[in-house]
């Protein structure tokens, strides 16, 4: 008969064998994930450059905490506000009681790792295993998989990587634009004035449920506080949300859902505007980036689609855009070459005007000299010469150009 002794090391044998199995999953599962990236993935995160004016998210790190969240819940209670909490698991392991409440209440549970590390120095296991072990203590507090959306990294300590990292698990990163620097501690009047000068731009709030003065100012702030309060969801909601896209227009066509506006800024479609202009670009899922010329330049995704900031469209592709109260108007100039419409065949880029290589008869002469340290430019295989710039067509202000070439 086998001893206690063999009975004990069996099972702690099958203990680190489950363990280890868990994290292969893990990784797997990230694999699956980074590699079946498309255009459809949806991140709707928010940043440090993120603007809400005139609205407000409450959010709390490193709790729980015994004495002060519980102190916090009260005030929201009251006031019958909805916050986010990025607990720690050490001490959701400690407290599973708060976690309970938080829940209960209709708070957002949010992950900032188990023991509080710098995601920005750390390995892609340690960071999967400090979610994963948050993930754990979260669910056991509850009896149940609590559905996690947001990661916050402490500190807000984070990069390239770590961003990957968490869109590839599936989840959303978590900033701020207000911090009431409670960390500080140096007392609940600092606290208050120091929130009351970074809330003038709005957004998200971070406070910390460990600290002793942070319920007194919050008390006071919310008392003296003439912003909305939303949640995390709800801003995240506004920031991606499609606004009017009736009244954007393309070439005087409805552009309607291929252009959207994000906190006033106008972000259109990648492959609208591509279809529209025949300018393709070469992606980069990895990095959110489209790639033309060898520039490159960031895009955003929201529902199925990949959006680009027409500022870069304006600048470098000649886009003008027409606004009035009622709406905003895109235009692409159209390009003829000695009479013959090029349609799809030419664009303009960074001043210059490209047309298909086999649109032009070779030994041609092309007017101005500075194009000839031009490289001609490579747009869906298909090879674009630049003719001339758009310096040399002054009295044109129309949006039909129409070249002379011998």
């Amino acid at each position: 008969m086998r001893n206690a002794e063999d009975f004990s090391h069996a099972s702690r044998i099958t203990h680190h064998a489950s363990r280890i199995m868990h994290y292969i999953c893990l990784i797997i599962i990230i694999i699956i994930s980074l590699t079946s990236k498309s255009m459809a993935d949806v991140h709707h995160g928010i940043s440090f450059y993120d603007t809400f004016p005139g609205k407000i998210a409450l959010t709390f790190d490193d709790g729980p905490d015994p004495n002060i969240t519980p102190q916090i819940l009260d005030i929201l209670k009251e006031n019958n506000i909805k916050a986010a909490f990025f607990v720690s698991g050490k001490h959701a392991d400690k407290y599973p009681e708060i976690i309970k409440r938080t829940v209960r209440e209709g708070h957002t549970v949010g992950n900032h790792t188990y023991n509080h590390i710098n995601m920005k120095k750390s390995d892609p296991d340690t960071i999967l295993k400090e979610l994963a072990m948050t993930e754990k203590s979260v669910n056991k507090a509850l009896g149940y998989d609590y559905e996690f959306k947001y990661i916050r990294p402490p500190w807000g300590e984070y990069n390239d990587s770590v961003e990957k990292l968490i869109f590839a698990s599936g989840k959303e990163l978590i900033l701020w634009q207000i911090d009431s620097e409670d960390w500080r501690n140096l007392g609940k009047s600092w606290t208050i004035d120091t929130f009351n000068y970074e809330s003038q731009k709005g957004g998200v709030a971070v406070f910390h449920d460990t600290c002793q003065e942070t319920p007194e100012a919050l008390m006071e702030i919310i008392r003296e506080i003439k912003l909305k309060f939303l949640t995390v969801d709800e801003l995240i909601s506004e920031k991606y949300s499609k606004k009017n896209p009736v009244l954007i227009y393309f070439n005087n066509k409805p552009a309607g859902n291929n252009c959207i506006l994000i906190n006033n800024l106008v972000l259109m479609s990648v492959s609208f505007f591509s279809k529209e202009t025949g300018i393709n670009f070469i992606h980069d899922y990895n990095k959110k980036e489209v790639i033309f010329a060898g520039s490159n330049y960031r895009y955003s995704i929201t529902g199925k689609e990949a959006f680009i900031s027409a500022e870069y469209l304006v600048k470098d592709f000649s886009l003008k855009m027409i606004e009035n109260d009622k709406n905003i108007n895109f235009y692409y100039p159209s390009i003829f070459l000695n009479g013959i419409p090029l349609y799809k065949k030419s664009f303009i880029y960074k001043d210059y005007i490209y047309i298909l290589a086999k649109d032009i008869e070779q030994g041609i002469t092309l007017n101005g000299e500075s194009n000839k340290e031009l490289k001609p430019v490579e747009s869906s295989g298909l090879l674009y010469i630049p003719v001339c710039s758009l310096l040399e067509l002054k009295g044109n202000k129309s949006n039909i150009i129409d070249i002379s070439l011998p």
